[in-house]
């Protein structure tokens, strides 16, 4: 098993990853950052600001369970038990960890809850009606994209 960091670090931060065998994965795009999610088992939530939440519901989007702190933005959007584990202390964090690892059913359920969790509550579809509704409009009177052509299967 390897842990890995997705994105950039500063030469301090680095040297800790190092010390903690955690290799480094540059991600220049948000489709880089999908392609190395798409690999993993799990999500460790850093303890950071609001930046950080992005990289939670991508990893929440993409489906995996996270393990987040409580009091940390992070910590407020995993549910705890359903689509990941919201740790209070190190240690519940490390055993929180270690109980994903060791039950892919389990980590294939809270996967697909937080999955479902990102599409409802942080999906484009959701956003656009967020932005209608704080304009005093209808969600319902967005423009409806245009339907994608057919395709034949002979074609």
């Amino acid at each position: 098993m390897q842990f890995a960091w997705l994105g950039d670090a500063d030469e301090a931060v680095q040297a800790v990853l190092k010390a903690a065998q955690v290799q480094v994965l540059p991600c220049r795009d948000a489709h880089e950052r999908a392609d190395q999610l798409a690999r993993a088992w799990l999500y460790v939530a850093p303890e950071g600001d609001s930046l950080d939440a992005r990289g939670v519901i991508e990893a929440m989007a993409t489906g995996l369970p996270c393990v987040a702190r409580p009091g940390t933005v992070c910590g407020e959007l995993v549910i705890d038990q359903l689509s990941g584990v919201v740790c209070p202390r190190n240690e519940d964090l490390r055993q929180g960890i270690a109980r994903l690892v060791d039950a892919p059913q389990r980590r294939r359920s809270m996967g697909r809850a937080a999955r479902e969790r990102a599409l409802q509550r942080y999906s484009r579809h959701r956003f656009q009606a967020s932005m209608l509704l704080a304009h005093g409009l209808s969600p319902a009177q967005a423009p409806r994209p245009a339907a994608p052509p057919l395709r034949s299967a002979f074609a």
